[in-house]
C-alpha cells in the first residue's frame, strides 16, 4: 500500500521561499559580474586616456635639420675635393693660422734616447714603420728629424719629454695581428728607466711625459703600467 505525502501549507511556502531565494541569488551574482565587467573596461579605459594623454602632452618632435642627397657623381668629386693637397680647395685662415703657429713656437719637446730594445730593434721587421699603428714610429722619426725648433736636446728647457717605446710592432705569428702582450712589461720598464735615470718623471709624476698609444688599447695601459 502506498503512502501518498500530501504537501502541506506550510511545504509548499518553504518551496516558493527556496525558489525564489536561489533565483534572487543567481540574479544579484549576474549583476555583480556586469558591473566587475563594467568597472574593469572603466579603469582600463580609463589607463589608456591617461597614457596617451601624457604621450601627446609630452611628446615634443626632434627637428630633423635637412640633408642634400648627393647623387654619384658629386660625390666622387666631393672625395676627390677632399683629398687633394692643393690648397686653393682649402679654406684659408690666416689669423688661426698665426694663432697656431705662434702656440708651437716655443713648445719644447725632449726625446728620451732610450736603449734600442725599446724602440729601433722591433724595426727588423718591415712591417713595424708602414702598418696599422705605425704612427708611433712615425711621430718619433718626426721629432727626431724636426727642424722648426720643437725639439729640444736640453731637458731642463723642455715643456713635454717624448718616451718612444714602440708596443705595436710585434706581430702575432697566428694571424698576422699587433701582439701586444709584452706591452705592459715594456712600458713599465721604460718607465722604471726613464724615472730613475732622470729627475723629470719624478718632478711632476709623469704629468708632461707623452707616450704613443696608437693601438686599439690606447690609454688603458695607463691603469696597467702606472
Amino acid at each position: 500500500m502506498v503512502e501518498l505525502k500530501i504537501p502541506t501549507k506550510m511545504n509548499r511556502g518553504c518551496n516558493v521561499r527556496t525558489k525564489l531565494l536561489h533565483k534572487h541569488g543567481r540574479q544579484l551574482q549576474e549583476k555583480n559580474n556586469l558591473c566587475f565587467r563594467y568597472y574593469k573596461w572603466v579603469l582600463w579605459f580609463s589607463l589608456s586616456l591617461y597614457f596617451f594623454s601624457s604621450y601627446f602632452i609630452s611628446y615634443k618632435p626632434i627637428p630633423i635639420p635637412q640633408s642634400h642627397i648627393y647623387s654619384s657623381k658629386s660625390a666622387v668629386v666631393s672625395r676627390a675635393l677632399s683629398e687633394s693637397t692643393n690648397s686653393t680647395f682649402l679654406p684659408q685662415h690666416p689669423k688661426s693660422d698665426q694663432g697656431n703657429i705662434g702656440l708651437l713656437k716655443n713648445l719644447k719637446i725632449y726625446v728620451y734616447e732610450l736603449p734600442s730594445k725599446y724602440n729601433t730593434d722591433w724595426l727588423i721587421n718591415e712591417r713595424c714603420s708602414s702598418h696599422l699603428f705605425a704612427s708611433e714610429v712615425a711621430i718619433h722619426r718626426a721629432l727626431l728629424n724636426s727642424d722648426d725648433g720643437v725639439r729640444t736636446f736640453d731637458p731642463f728647457e723642455a715643456d713635454f719629454f717624448f718616451v718612444p717605446v714602440y708596443v705595436s710592432c710585434n706581430f702575432s705569428t697566428a694571424n698576422g695581428f699587433p701582439a701586444i702582450g709584452h706591452a705592459r712589461s715594456l712600458l713599465s720598464s721604460a718607465v722604471h728607466l726613464v724615472s730613475s735615470t732622470y729627475p723629470f718623471w719624478n718632478r711632476s709624476l709623469g704629468a708632461d711625459h707623452v707616450f704613443v698609444a696608437s693601438h686599439d688599447y690606447g690609454a688603458c695601459f695607463r691603469t696597467m703600467v702606472f
